[in-house]
């Protein structure tokens, strides 16, 4: 009699404990269901969210005023512009050497007054709270002050620069120059873009995964090669490889390139899924995570070109499509920058942001040189004076 009620009672515990697995293995089962649907709708998408400083992007964007050059049928610079610009350059020095040091190298390599014009404005954007340069440059007295004590001669004005974790990263993208410089080459993209995309990527690990970074990565200053979600060095969906893949063979898509680049992607298998999966994580070897990321600001770019409106030298605006996506990428006349919000170190960025900062900063400047323009001489632009 007691053996039979043993015998019910562990029954009756073996049947709580069967129905408690299949409940466990229920509710995984609809996580990874719903996990799939997620990826397979797209909800996983960043909308992201619009840049603080938008409006400021904007006006850096705006041309700076040119005369015609009648003996050469060219455009410069207007001598008072071009003077103005090398005054800035003067203040700027007394706050942050270090970036008015690379400020000055771009001008000499490139002569592009433009550019290095928008590299000021973006400092000053970034040193608002701090330091007000704009007010410094309209002042003659502030050419001959400099406060030692607020500075060191280290410190760069983008502060994220200023982090040990740019040291790090920094290293790991040196090492992939060439793979960056060649996928470049490839596709007639600035690799200085390639690079500020990769950044936007990889900076997300400073604070939201560091100790993945202070453990695996910082050590051997490598880069992450992706998440559950995205994957590869610079993020990419597997959704949006696909939609490169039929955007470079749809001649009617507002993003297809042409038939030089239809078979820039070639599969080597019969597993089209399995190889570009492969190829994203490579941990060895990040070619085709620089390929993808090159052709979609490629495409990006083409497509609002085809709409009649030229982004070309709106490296934030890339960075900013680039983030959010093909299905955001509308062509418009008043484009906003924004995307997913990341924090590093204290202050909070959009995707957009970083891109602006790092584009404009001159930081890696020997590795992703601007396209170079003609040469600065000091000595013509003085003459000019």
């Amino acid at each position: 009699m007691v053996w039979i009620t043993l015998e019910n009672e562990y029954k009756k515990y073996a049947l709580i404990v069967l129905k408690t697995l299949v409940v466990i293995f229920a509710v995984f089962g609809f996580g990874l269901s719903f996990s799939y649907l997620a990826i397979f709708k797209q909800w996983t998408n960043e909308s992201g969210s619009v840049d603080i400083n938008n409006r400021k992007f904007v006006e850096v964007s705006e041309p700076i005023a040119r005369i015609s050059d009648s003996d050469t049928n060219s455009a410069k610079i207007e001598p008072h512009n071009a003077a103005f610009i090398a005054y800035k350059l003067m203040i700027l020095e007394r706050y942050f050497p270090k970036n008015a040091k690379i400020i000055m190298k771009v001008l000499e390599d490139t002569g592009d007054f433009e550019l290095v014009n928008k590299m000021i404005q973006a400092v000053n954007i970034k040193t608002l709270d701090s330091v007000n340069l704009e007010s410094a440059f309209n002042k003659q007295k502030e050419l001959f002050y400099y406060d030692f004590g607020l500075y060191s001669k280290n410190t760069n004005a983008f502060e994220w620069f200023n982090l040990q974790e740019w040291g790090v990263l920094k290293q790991a993208i040196i090492k992939d120059k060439p793979l960056i410089d060649s996928v470049g080459l490839i596709l007639g993209i600035e690799p200085r873009l390639i690079a500020m995309v990769l950044i936007g990527e990889q900076i997300r690990l400073f604070n939201s995964e560091r100790e993945i970074f202070k453990r695996a990565l910082m050590p051997l200053k490598i880069l992450s090669v992706g998440n559950m979600i995205s994957f590869g060095v610079t993020g990419i969906k597997e959704f949006t490889a696909k939609d490169v893949e039929r955007n470079l063979k749809d001649e009617i898509s507002p993003f297809y390139l042409g038939k030089y680049y239809e078979n820039i992607i070639q599969f080597k298998t019969d597993n089209p899924d399995a190889e570009r999966m492969e190829n994203l994580v490579n941990y060895k070897n990040h070619f085709y995570s620089y390929l993808y990321a090159g052709l979609i600001l490629f495409q990006i770019r083409e497509q609002w070109r085809r709409a009649g409106y030229d982004i070309s030298n709106r490296p934030e605006i890339l960075a900013t499509l680039f983030n959010v996506g093909f299905r955001s990428s509308k062509p418009k006349s008043n484009p906003v920058v924004g995307g997913s919000r990341i924090t590093v170190g204290e202050r909070e960025y959009t995707f957009g942001g970083i891109g602006f900062e790092f584009y404009y900063s001159g930081e890696l400047l020997e590795e992703f040189p601007y396209i170079e323009g003609p040469k600065f001489n000091l000595k013509t632009f003085e003459n000019g004076l």
